[in-house]
């Protein structure tokens, strides 16, 4: 039996579905040739992987202006301030942004600042 064959089987036994390490330490039990090396590859090319690698996402947005991503945050660092809210709009492609100041988070200032962010964002490209 080769060492995939082992592994597979190991891996796939009714004890199985563990973690690489699991699968070596049986594994090594029946063929003791079998390194860790050999687990991981088998895995690799064998097991689909679960979570994306960092830094990547599964949608890429295929031009400017086509999805802008939205968020508040809030300032309070002087007294007399006339804005305490701040509403930014970036475009997912292009990374630019704007932001607009809101006077509160009532619907109405949210709506306004929505618009008033999509007619920056067109004046900006």
């Amino acid at each position: 039996m080769t060492k995939d064959e082992v592994i597979h089987k190991v891996y796939y036994d009714q004890a199985g579905y563990g973690s690489a390490k699991n699968t070596w330490i049986d594994a090594k039990k029946k063929d003791p040739t079998i390194t860790i090396r050999d687990v991981q590859y088998w895995f690799s090319k064998n097991i689909q992987q679960k979570k994306e690698p960092r830094g990547q996402t599964s949608f890429i947005t295929p031009h400017a202006h086509f999805e802008y991503q939205v968020d508040l945050f809030f300032i309070n660092d002087l007294p007399n301030q006339k804005f305490k809210i701040g509403m930014i709009m970036i475009d997912h492609f292009s990374k630019l942004m704007t932001v607009v100041p809101l006077s509160s988070k009532q619907e109405g200032d949210m709506m306004a600042g929505l618009l008033e962010g999509f007619h920056n964002m067109k004046h900006v490209a």
